[in-house]
């Protein structure tokens, strides 16, 4: 079984209850045989390209500015995390001043009125889809993503869906064997993420998979339950493959490689983008980085574990550092207020 650090950042404390709840989404990749190949072809080297992909979000709701673009750190957090080589920035932030709940169908309409051609379009709504989250891989016509949720396992998903990953679960025809036998050509074809039985409902609060089924060979199935392009829980789910990355490589090389930014954001970098804590993991002391254009007069934080039970609570904070020495090693949410505002950061206690 594969393992990986854990890892998430939430922006906002209550959207973390929301992601407790793994809701599917409609993505489909019947790509040709061709494209497969393309896709999955291996690398001359396994060091990936460094390569940074502009975003632009298109905002058709009432979420805070500050929601939105936390999208771009959790992302980075995502592929950071797992060294893919892959970045991403905020080229623009376009609010329409409108909120809209549309469709798959209704969506991709909108991204043929917006889209821009040289950049990874996100569009933020009232309701996207049917579960708040989906994504349209740039080969079956138009890319793009939608989100009306911002848990950040749901939006490593669909990025990983708008880079051409297909789920763990894949359905095919026959389903992948949990020997590997057949990995190459059934499931999401990469022999490097288990086969997977579908995970929705079949995880529980330690992520760990509670699921009986078996495959055709009679085979208990042990899926990887924190792959990003699973149906595990949102919050377990932190974690892409080898194989998987090559792929999303390839597809940026493929599809992506003119991808530049020609439009900039004017608007001021949010509190998120601007507030650092280190070390991340850490053993005992952390550290928040706060510019110097910020004023810290009124600087109170809040420490929650991951049931939302708050820990800690310092007010009117001197030295800008917390100690977590007296933690046990896991998750914790780090609820920081600052300029009128409150954001959120994870912290990982090892």
């Amino acid at each position: 079984m594969k393992t990986s650090p854990t890892f998430l950042l939430l922006l906002v404390f209550p959207f973390f209850l929301i992601a407790q709840h793994n809701e599917p989404c409609d993505f489909v990749s019947n790509y040709s045989e061709e494209t497969w190949e393309v896709l999955q072809s291996p690398r001359t080297t396994k060091t990936f390209n460094e390569v940074e992909l502009p975003i632009v979000i298109h905002q058709f709701s009432n979420y805070s500015e500050n929601q939105v673009r936390g999208i771009v750190g959790q992302l980075n957090n995502f592929f950071n995390l797992n060294e893919t080589g892959i970045s991403f920035s905020l080229c623009s932030f376009i609010d329409y001043d409108e909120d809209l709940e549309a469709s798959r169908g209704e969506i991709r309409e909108l991204s043929l009125l917006h889209n821009d051609p040289h950049a990874v379009n996100i569009y933020v709504l009232k309701q996207a889809g049917s579960n708040g989250a989906l994504a349209s891989f740039i080969s079956n016509g138009q890319g793009w993503i939608g989100l009306s949720r911002f848990d950040a396992g749901a939006v490593g998903h669909e990025m990983g869906h708008y880079l051409s990953l297909s789920h763990t679960h894949q359905w095919t025809v026959p389903a992948e064997l949990v020997d590997g036998s057949n990995c190459e050509e059934a499931g999401d074809r990469h022999c490097d993420t288990p086969a997977d039985p579908d995970l929705h409902t079949k995880v529980n609060n330690n992520c760990e998979y509670i699921g009986t089924e078996v495959d055709e060979n009679g085979d208990s199935y042990d899926p990887d339950t924190k792959n990003l392009m699973s149906y595990s829980l949102s919050f377990c789910r932190d974690y892409f493959s080898p194989e998987q990355i090559e792929q999303m490589q390839n597809s940026i090389e493929l599809y992506y490689s003119d991808y530049a930014c020609l439009t900039s954001s004017t608007t001021t970098p949010s509190l998120a983008d601007q507030v650092a804590i280190f070390p991340n993991p850490t053993t005992g002391i952390v550290n928040l980085q706060i510019p110097a254009n910020l004023s810290t007069n009124e600087l109170n934080v809040k420490l929650y574990n991951h049931l939302g039970q708050e820990l800690m609570v310092r007010k009117n904070l001197d030295l800008n550092e917390i100690d977590c020495s007296n933690l046990e090693s896991g998750l914790y949410y780090l609820q920081i207020y600052l300029e009128k505002q409150s954001i959120q950061k994870q912290v990982i206690r090892l």
